[in-house]
């Protein structure tokens, strides 16, 4: 079965970043003032299993990989810590409390409205600026603005993104691309 499927306009800058994403560019990242947008992307991941949603919260691909409460508190995190270390704000701290659905799609609204509040002149200058960042519990990294945004902050956002959706998928939840894409 294949799609044709289109990109949303407000996602076509995003599925373009690559190496050449100018920092100084980035206030066109920023998620649309337009409400009905919050039903696009990882904020659809929300919906029933078979067995009710709350036993989706701990489900995982495999063995060996992080569950979807996981995968949903690490996207917000790769959102909004990646615009704070961009800017050079401060990072903020957001424990991994959530135990339920409704407490994840809090703290999704609390990062889409957190990412709002940045200014496009916030990013200006911070393509070559170099920033630091953590790789683990001990450890750090330090990459150019272009280069964290390009190899750190897009791909890891997006990578748990994608899992989330694929344990709903795989749990019987009703969602495919389009859903993802904010085109259902």
């Amino acid at each position: 079965m294949t799609f044709d499927v289109e990109i949303p306009d407000w996602l076509r800058p995003l599925a373009k970043a690559s190496d050449d994403v100018d920092p100084n560019q980035l206030s066109r990242f920023l998620p649309p003032d337009d409400p009905s947008v919050r039903k696009s992307a990882v904020l659809i991941l929300f919906a029933e299993g078979n067995d009710g949603p709350e036993v989706l919260l701990t489900e995982r691909l495999y063995p060996d990989m992080l569950p979807f409460t996981r995968q949903i508190q690490l996207a917000c995190d790769f959102a909004g810590k990646a615009c704070a270390r961009l800017t050079h704000s401060e990072v903020p701290k957001t424990p991994d409390t959530e135990k339920s659905f409704e407490e994840l799609q809090q703290r999704l609204a609390k990062t889409i409205d957190y990412i709002k509040t940045f200014k496009p002149e916030q990013f200006e200058g911070n393509d070559t600026r170099e920033l630091t960042f953590p790789i683990g519990p001990d450890q750090t990294r330090t990459l150019p603005g272009q280069q964290f945004l390009s190899h750190v902050a897009f791909p890891n956002f997006y990578f748990h993104a994608t899992v989330a959706h694929v344990i709903l998928r795989h749990n019987g939840v009703e969602i495919g691309k389009r859903d993802f894409l904010g085109m259902a």
